[in-house]
């Protein structure tokens, strides 16, 4: 792969998508800066549909305390509550918690993510990061595809990370002080332009990047600066 620079009116060269019928696909130009605002659509719609399973696996849960607590539950089965109890409620817990992410998400009208030359924000977990404090960059998949970019960095920060975001939902629990996700997901620009224009420009500014993807490699995986 040739290094993906920013040219002179300010917009950086990508790969594009492929597909499953075109795996070899031709550079495209993205104009910076990019913005990124949370798709209403999707984050209504998944919001919704996680308050509706949030609040049924708990109750479940509790039922089921109650009925082995009170001896109605069958002594043979307590095995099966044993196992299945901690997980629906917890299982609950999180379907809650990406419900309201996806609502609040949902409410916000300003962009929550732009990207620039110099480096990016995040308005969602409250940071400004610039490109040369990214030492590593790694694409994040979900079944349906690009989720996010893990971002190692040169240094600690604070940062609020939610865990209950898609894209960052099922990757880390706890924040690390020199880690950061940037979740791409249920923006209204697509989840590869995206991720791609973050690795690009970290990569321009002396950063690794990893991004092999499922059905395809792209040429980013791994590159290092000192194979450029």
């Amino acid at each position: 792969m040739t290094q993906r620079m920013v040219d002179s009116t300010g917009a950086v060269e990508i790969p594009d998508e492929p597909t499953m019928f075109h795996s070899i696909v031709p550079p495209v130009l993205i104009p910076l800066p990019l913005r990124a605002r949370p798709h209403k659509g999707k984050n209504i719609f998944f919001g919704l549909l996680s308050s509706l399973i949030g609040p049924i696996l708990v109750v479940g849960a509790l039922l089921l305390a109650f009925a082995v607590f009170d001896g109605s539950f069958p002594a043979r089965d307590i095995i099966l509550f044993i196992v299945f109890g901690p997980i629906s409620f917890l299982g609950g817990i999180g379907f809650t918690g990406v419900a309201l992410t996806c609502i609040i998400d949902a409410m916000r009208k300003n962009p929550v993510l732009v990207i620039d030359a110099e480096g990016f924000r995040d308005t969602r977990s409250g940071v400004r990061i610039k490109w040369s404090a990214i030492r590593r960059a790694t694409l994040l998949f979900t079944r349906s595809g690009i989720a996010g970019v893990d971002l190692h960095l040169r240094g600690s920060m604070e940062a609020w990370q939610n865990p209950f975001r898609i894209g960052v939902l099922g990757f880390r629990w706890r924040p690390k002080p020199d880690h950061l996700i940037l979740s791409v997901a249920f923006l209204d620009a697509r989840p590869h332009i995206l991720a791609y224009t973050v690795l690009a420009l970290t990569q321009r500014q002396g950063g690794e990047v990893a991004t092999k993807t499922s059905f395809v490699d792209l040429g980013l995986t791994p590159i290092t600066p000192t194979k450029l």
